[in-house]
């Protein structure tokens, strides 16, 4: 299922898709979904505020964030 998902990413890549960034679909990587999305430093630092423990985050999440 990984593929089917990189592959459609790679596909619809030239339209500057918005993917869901907290759904793991492909391997983007932190600066690309920076790239798409303005504000994700803000909320990379808003949710190292409210969970400093790393208590809501997974292996995906963490990729993205660091």
């Amino acid at each position: 299922m990984e593929h089917y998902f990189h592959s459609l990413y790679n596909a619809i890549y030239e339209f500057a898709p918005r993917l869901h960034w907290a759904k793991y679909l492909c391997n983007i990587s932190s600066h690309e979904v920076q790239s798409m999305y303005p504000s994700f430093s803000d909320f990379v630092r808003i949710r190292e505020e409210m969970d400093p423990h790393d208590i809501f985050i997974n292996d995906a999440l963490r990729q993205l964030f660091n």
